[in-house]
């Protein structure tokens, strides 16, 4: 069993008074099931409904039955000792694939008797919809610290990298070492936690590249099920599109690069391939990263770039050569696809906001906000110390911070550019440092 942050959020849930139902969204296979399954050990008594797989489980749910009728038919189909009061957790897992539990969920506020838990598997499509008094969290794959974790390094490490990465002290030949390969297995693996088992069990890249086949397979069920049938080909297009156009190393996403499925390139742009991209940013698939020009607005959307939400499935559609790169300590890897697809996932789970800047030739990765201050990362192969794009908007007075990965170790340049070894990218929400209380000050700019 893999240990989650998400853990400590539901233990606390479990234990605060009068606590009302919980929603957890996810992309499907982050571990959603799982973990409640584990929470569930903590009860007496334990109520699994699957909504998508069984049939007499939607019936259950079909007409939005208030509490009471639900448990009672609970009851009826499991025995009338499968929920009793203060000592059972019901999980509507999969809740997309019965509209009528939105209702009942809205009556299970204030319902005491037991404990509620529902997933689903379509973020964007639930973080807008979760009715008033009832809690809402969300899960992807493993961030870094968490693959540490499922790779048994100790909290003292831990603790004494994060340390180092706050008080911005130099790590020494061997940390650098140890720290740079976990980070190069985690951009090969990902966080996925079926791969992350499957490396830690076989050591073995092919093993890990069969699991993600797989997950992608996944992808295409839940598209096929959820998505609607108009745009179901056009979003496989844009998805299989996203690790060419990343290989390439554009600064954005081109819909004259979208191949169709016979192989040729599309004649279609925004209008058409739009819906398909809003479905794989509201499935938690893709990472969307707006560009813009100005540092003082949020782009006009017009222009943008897709990512993986894994660096590991990203990896697997490439040449089965391109992971065990990455794994070879001599070969370069900030400057691969995979790099920059795990940074753009740790600002867009670590930031508030994400953006890209791309004016003529000045282009920054990300930028995010901490707070007030509007951050720009960026990353870059190998020790050269300077950072032209980053610099430039510093001392402008365009961002607040600039923040570079690389491959050297931790230092501050004397143009203000913190610099940061690659697997510091892992610990993003450290080197931003605490949340503050939000001021009037922030305007426009990432996620305003």
């Amino acid at each position: 069993m893999l240990r989650r942050k998400i853990d400590t959020e539901l233990y606390r849930w479990r234990g605060s008074h009068g606590h009302g139902p919980l929603i957890i969204a996810g992309a499907r296979r982050v571990g959603k099931t799982t973990t409640v399954r584990e929470l569930g050990k903590l009860y007496e008594h334990f109520v699994e409904l699957d909504l998508e797989r069984y049939a007499n489980h939607r019936a259950m749910l079909a007409d939005s039955p208030d509490p009471q009728t639900l448990v009672n038919r609970i009851r009826d189909e499991y025995g009338r000792d499968s929920v009793v009061k203060d000592r059972t957790l019901i999980l509507l897992d999969e809740i997309l694939a019965c509209p009528g539990v939105w209702a009942t969920l809205e009556k299970l506020v204030g319902f005491r008797d037991c404990d509620v838990i529902a997933t689903a598997s379509l973020p964007g499509m639930v973080r807008h919809r979760v009715p008033d008094g009832i809690g809402y969290m969300e899960m992807g794959p493993l961030d870094f610290e968490e693959y540490l974790w499922a790779r048994g390094i100790s909290e003292a490490i831990i603790a004494d990298g994060v340390w180092r990465i706050r008080a911005r002290r130099p790590l020494d030949d061997e940390q650098m070492a140890n720290a740079g390969m976990r980070m190069r297995e985690y951009i090969a693996v990902g966080g996925m936690p079926q791969a992350v088992n499957e490396y830690i069990a076989t050591n073995s890249i092919d093993e890990v590249h069969r699991v993600h086949g797989e997950l992608i397979t996944v992808f295409r069920g839940i598209a096929g099920i959820y998505a609607d049938p108009g745009i179901r080909e056009r979003l496989y297009e844009c998805y299989e599109s996203i690790p060419e156009q990343l290989a390439e190393g554009n600064g954005r996403f081109f819909f004259s690069k979208i191949r169709t499925h016979d192989g040729r390139k599309t004649s279609y742009g925004a209008r058409e391939y739009g819906p398909a991209i809003r479905w794989l940013t509201d499935s938690g698939f893709c990472i969307r990263c707006d560009v813009t020009d100005d540092t003082s607005t949020d782009g006009s959307g017009e222009l943008f770039k897709l990512y993986i939400a894994d660096s590991g499935v990203l990896n697997s559609i490439y040449p089965r050569t391109a992971m065990r790169d990455i794994l070879d300590p001599s070969s370069p890897v900030s400057e691969t696809p995979g790099a920059e697809n795990m940074l753009a996932c740790m600002v867009a789970r670590f930031g508030d906001g994400m953006l890209r800047y791309r004016r003529r030739s000045t282009e920054v990765d990300f930028l995010t906000y901490r707070g007030n201050d509007l951050v720009g990362i960026d990353i870059r192969s190998g020790n050269n110390p300077k950072s032209k794009a980053l610099e430039t908007l510093l001392s402008g007075g365009r961002i607040d911070r600039a923040v570079r990965f690389w491959d050297g170790n931790l230092s501050i340049g004397t143009n203000g550019v913190e610099r940061y070894p690659l697997f510091s990218a892992g610990f993003l929400d450290t080197i931003l440092g605490p949340v503050p209380v939000a001021d009037s000050r922030r305007g426009g700019g990432p996620g305003a």
